[in-house]
């Protein structure tokens, strides 16, 4: 924590924590097989929006170079989209028979980003309520990949982003006839902390 001071206040910057999570057995990639990556979910104030983050589509193009298909390249001979629908990163299992049936495709790639402010605080894994009970500013990234062949999750991972509330005691400066100096704290915003959950997490796909 960097604690800087003023006349009238003391500003900390709290620095953020990252935690991570194994949600299923991580199998890895295979680089000698074709995948199709979803645009990254992002739950915001204003709904569920859908992007393909730089971040995330830079990572999986460097690691699977001509096997990767981003969904929105898809099409057929005709040049119509393969997968005109959404695919929610709870995806149904219609939509990967479907995805099976459609396409020649191995793998599907799903991602997510979820803020503190929007959480569902009753979902969240036993871990990640304690890492955010007292969070100023916190995020949720998510990465899971499936086997089309057979519906399996083969890796799916999160990286948890929270800025504490801890407060940093400061006696009192009695010389300056100051009782008490308020601490101001300055953290990341919970869409900067998201961004780089996701960058921290592609890392440690293996």
């Amino acid at each position: 924590m960097i604690v800087l001071l003023t006349s009238c206040n003391r500003f900390s910057y709290n620095f953020p924590n990252y935690s991570y999570d194994n949600l299923a057995i991580n199998k890895g990639i295979n680089a000698n097989s074709t995948y199709i990556l979803n645009a990254t979910k992002e739950y915001t104030d204003k709904g569920l929006r859908s992007k393909n983050m730089p971040e995330v589509v830079g990572y999986f193009k460097k690691r699977l170079n001509q096997n990767l298909i981003i969904k929105k390249d898809l099409k057929d001979n005709r040049g119509k989209y393969v997968l005109p629908f959404d695919i929610p990163y709870k995806v149904s299992k219609q939509d990967l028979t479907f995805l099976k049936e459609a396409t020649n495709l191995d793998f599907l790639i799903l991602s997510k980003i979820e803020y503190l402010e929007l959480l569902n605080k009753e979902s969240l894994s036993q871990k990640n309520k304690v890492r955010l009970f007292s969070a100023l500013s916190g995020a949720i990234a998510t990465i899971k990949i499936i086997d089309l062949q057979n519906n399996e999750v083969v890796l799916e991972m999160s990286c948890t982003a929270s800025v504490g509330d801890s407060q940093t005691a400061f006696p009192e400066v009695d010389e300056f006839g100051i009782e008490e100096l308020e601490s101001i704290p300055i953290y990341k915003s919970a869409v900067t902390l998201g961004k780089k959950a996701m960058k921290r997490l592609l890392k440690k796909i293996n």
